[in-house]
């Protein structure tokens, strides 16, 4: 009997977020792309158009644990996903595909893949961060050792159109026990507007 594993393409999925202290919602836009932003935010109004967090309601969704791989054998999103998913899931795309919110979330199945997470769990306490030193920016974000076949880009914007990774530069800061701490910086322009984005690509 064949195994089931959910259809591999080449995908770029995107999760934007600029820090902000506890929520508050202030509302929802769409992109030009089709994908619905949630912008929160809280305390006082601040300058910069970097204070607002772009994420979704955190709702947790229960499951039984599953083993977890050596923190050296290397993965690929099909086998992260024959491991969590059950057979029934792998069959179904809507469930179990790179593209896919399997969670009531937000996040996207390779979001949660790239960063380690459980898709059954809430994960927005996991996503990336970002602080603010004078005008430079750090974006800070936990991922995997052995993922092997995601490429991790900090992409930067004004506009929340037009991204780029031009004078975005990351470097690991700490690894052990199968997990990796990275942190991107930029120097902004003074007074400027910037949001930060992680763009995978799954090859």
């Amino acid at each position: 009997m064949s195994s089931l594993r959910p259809a591999i393409r080449s995908v770029t999925r995107t999760v934007a977020l600029i820090l902000v202290p506890a929520m508050t919602v202030l509302g929802e836009t769409e992109s030009a792309n089709g994908e619905v932003w949630r912008a929160y935010r809280s305390g006082p109004v601040l300058e910069s158009a970097a204070n607002v967090a772009v994420s979704a309601i955190p709702v947790a969704v229960q499951a039984p644990a599953r083993a977890q791989p050596a923190p050296s054998d290397p993965e690929s999103y099909g086998a992260w996903a024959a491991r969590v998913f059950t057979a029934e899931e792998l069959a179904d795309p809507e469930a179990s595909d790179p593209e896919a919110v399997y969670g009531a979330d937000g996040i996207s199945n390779l979001m949660k893949y790239a960063l380690g997470l459980d898709p059954r769990e809430d994960g927005t306490a996991a996503l990336p961060e970002t602080e603010q030193l004078d005008d430079h920016w750090f974006f800070s974000y936990r991922r995997p050792s052995d993922t092997v076949d995601v490429v991790y880009r900090v992409e930067v914007s004004t506009d929340l159109v037009n991204w780029s990774d031009a004078g975005v530069t990351q470097e690991v800061i700490l690894a052990g026990e199968g997990v990796e701490s990275w942190q991107a910086q930029y120097h902004a322009v003074a007074g400027q507007a910037v949001f930060f984005r992680l763009a995978l690509t799954l090859r």
